[in-house]
């Protein structure tokens, strides 16, 4: 891993592959124009809602952890919130975030 500074950005969704262009595009370009401006930082996207089932992978260099909350509602909302957090602490446990 990098020994850049770490993003880590939560998002409701982000895409499920690098050919889903549709979902929330401005985050996309947000995070491909921000990689190319500053290579040397390390970005995590934490998705709570989309993509539907949860997954770790690589979306054009950037890690993107998949919660797989799939619009659950309340009371179990805050379930995914708690896994949220839980996954928070992992992640700064592994690579320190600088900016949340």
């Amino acid at each position: 891993m990098s020994s850049g500074k770490h993003l880590v950005l939560f998002s409701p969704g982000f895409p499920a592959n690098e050919t889903d262009w549709y979902c929330i595009p401005p985050l996309q370009g947000f995070v491909v124009e921000f990689l190319r401006q500053h290579p040397d930082w390390h970005i995590t996207v934490v998705a709570l809602h989309y993509p539907y089932k949860p997954a770790t992978y690589q979306w054009k260099g950037v890690n993107v952890i998949a919660l797989g909350g799939n619009n659950i509602g309340f009371p179990r909302r805050i379930w995914l919130w708690r896994k949220a957090l839980r996954t928070l602490k992992k992640i700064h446990a592994n690579h320190p975030i600088t900016f949340l």
